[in-house]
């Protein structure tokens, strides 16, 4: 018996259309034709990876200038990074009940509200990110500042608390505290930064 062949035939010129991807969406993907058949090629990355407006509005609320590029929205996680760890010691600090680690804490909260960043943020700008390959952060807004500024008090109440002996307001300081910064690390609304915004937009009403 011979060897059947299997034959190919393109298709009708009117039925190519059943080929083509439907463009329903930002993550249809596209065809373009090389010399070997067909390639399937992806949309931008920047339209997969733009932030929701949630999350934009969020951000803008902290002090940040959100951009509309894959740039920014592959650092945006990253604008997490300083308030998880404050989280992070402030539970060790609360656990422990231990004055030294409170007030070394408050020290790193108050120069970010002095400074333009916070001194967590040099972690990721001189290391991590050298090897996420992503951007720097941006400097930190009034809003964010005044947060860290808030933080500082706060902490500064735990560590007296804890050292005068007065364990149940340490503890109840303490869980409030790891609670807001919870809140900021995983959905980006920052209570602090809200009060401020929301003053800020009280006294321009009042101006105009």
């Amino acid at each position: 018996m011979g060897r059947a062949q299997v034959v190919f035939q393109q298709p009708a010129k009117e039925d190519r259309h059943l080929f083509q991807p439907q463009a329903s969406g930002i993550n249809s993907p596209r065809l373009r034709r090389t010399g070997n058949g067909v390639k399937v090629r992806n949309h931008r990355m920047e339209n997969t990876m733009a932030l929701t407006v949630t999350r934009q509005k969020r951000l803008e609320m902290q002090g940040f200038v959100c951009h509309h590029d894959s740039d920014f929205a592959r650092v945006a996680p990253w604008l997490r990074w300083s308030p998880a760890l404050c989280m992070l010691v402030a539970a060790i600090g609360t656990a422990l009940a231990s004055p030294p680690v409170l007030v070394a804490l408050a020290v790193a909260a108050a120069l970010g509200a002095i400074l333009p960043f916070h001194p967590f943020d040099l972690l990721y700008n001189h290391g991590i990110r050298h090897a996420t390959g992503t951007q720097p952060l941006p400097e930190n807004g009034a809003p964010r500042r005044f947060a860290c500024a808030v933080g500082t008090v706060w902490l500064i109440a735990m560590a007296w608390a804890f050292s005068a002996g007065a364990m149940a307001t340490g503890y109840v300081l303490g869980g409030l505290l790891v609670l807001v910064a919870g809140i900021v690390s995983t959905t980006d609304f920052c209570i602090p930064s809200f009060i401020w915004f929301f003053t800020e937009f009280r006294e321009r009403r009042r101006g105009s």
